[in-house]
C-alpha cells in the first residue's frame, strides 16, 4: 500500500504474503499515515484533502469511523 502527497511517497507498507486487506488492517494503516503526515506539516493548519477508492476496505463502517 502507498500513500503519497503532491510531492512524493509518504507510508509504504506491504501486505505479507497470504494476508488478506481487511478493515482492521486498513484502520492500522490509517494511523501510520496520521503520525506520517503529522511528521510532515508540523506547524501547517490547512485541511487536508484524502481520496480513496470504494474498495470494501475503505468503506466499512470500521473505516468510516475512524
Amino acid at each position: 500500500t502507498v500513500f503519497c502527497d503532491y510531492k512524493g511517497i509518504l507510508l509504504i507498507v506491504y501486505l505479507q504474503k497470504g494476508k488478506t486487506m481487511n478493515s482492521k488492517y486498513y484502520c492500522n494503516l490509517l494511523g501510520l499515515l496520521d503520525v506520517k503526515i503529522r511528521e510532515k506539516r508540523l506547524l501547517k493548519k490547512k485541511r487536508i484533502v484524502f481520496h480513496q477508492d470504494n474498495a470494501r476496505v475503505h468503506t466499512s463502517v470500521l473505516t468510516m469511523a475512524k
